[in-house]
């Protein structure tokens, strides 16, 4: 019997979580995937991308609210019935990509956070499910004699602070360091903290409407109508790369660069670092800095 190799990914109905899945498949050949494991709230999303899929795929559709704690815990569950501790530690390869997030309230500054419920509901989904859906993972995949990989999806925002991003900055920041500890205590796993670049996405197009800070917003609009955002696709395809490759150290998060064409390690490209420069009012270090999307 063939061995396993199993990929989980949150946020798998669309964008960029949708786009990993497909790119896995279609430019991750070393990964060889066999089982596909989606986590997400949309039924329909998660069915289009398993459609899009080989057909010697095992794709397995976990409908879940991370903002929940018993969809989580069910997720858990059910993840923990379709993969027993000796399947998993059969599997060649095991990788876990951490996309499932939210914007919070951009409309917002901090001063305008009263609201406790809304604050914990946007933890919940940001910090709390990735953090135990990551434990879990390295429970389940302690023995197994492939490779193990986590991805947390990052951002500038976890490294650079922008006016109203404080509920995002939050989440990005805590998961980032969260990844930092993990790479200190499982030396033997692959942990990266991915910044995908300022992605042409549905959330991107919600920045734009709701921004409650005009330069940021006229800037976004700026690089939305000069093509300067980064397609999910393309993106997805640079990820997959960075598994396949194992040419990323587990490491500090300034340490992580994302490679493009025109976006060369540890450099920003021209139009970000004005951004940087126009909404924080500080020089921009494109030696140090990592290349973010917001």
């Amino acid at each position: 019997m063939a061995k396993p190799s199993i990929l989980i990914v949150t946020g798998a109905s669309k964008g960029f979580g949708q786009a990993v899945c497909k790119s896995a498949l279609s430019t991750g050949e070393a990964l060889s995937i066999t089982e596909l494991y989606m986590i997400s709230r949309d039924v329909q999303g998660m069915e289009a991308t398993a459609k899009s899929l080989p057909p010697y795929v095992k794709a397995v559709s976990i409908v879940a609210d991370l903002a929940k704690e018993d969809d989580v815990s069910n997720a858990i569950r059910t993840l923990s019935d379709k993969i027993p501790s000796a399947h998993a530690a059969g599997a060649t390869n095991a990788i876990l990509v951490n996309n499932a997030g939210s914007l919070g309230d951009v409309s917002k500054c901090v001063a305008d956070y009263f609201d406790p419920v809304a604050l914990r509901s946007f933890l919940d989904l940001n910090l709390v499910s990735c953090t135990l859906l990551t434990s879990w993972f390295l429970r389940t995949f302690k023995h197994s004699e492939g490779s193990r990989t986590v991805v947390n999806v990052s951002s500038l925002l976890a490294v650079k602070p922008f006016k109203a991003w404080g509920m995002y900055a939050m989440a990005k920041s805590g998961r980032d360091m969260l990844f930092s500890v993990i790479a200190a205590e499982e030396p033997a796993v692959a942990v990266l903290n991915y910044a995908p670049g300022p992605l042409d996405t549905a959330m991107q197009a919600e920045v734009r409407r709701s921004l409650c800070d005009e330069e940021q917003r006229s800037l976004y609009a700026s690089m939305h109508v000069d093509g300067k955002l980064v397609t999910a696709d393309a993106s997805a395809k640079i990820l997959i790369k960075l598994i396949c490759a194992k040419n990323f150290t587990s490491a500090p998060l300034h340490q992580k660069h994302c490679r493009r064409r025109n976006y060369t390690q540890g450099t920003l490209p021209r139009h970000f670092v004005t951004l940087i420069k126009a909404v924080s009012g500080a020089s921009a270090d494109t030696q140090s800095l990592s290349l973010r999307d917001a």
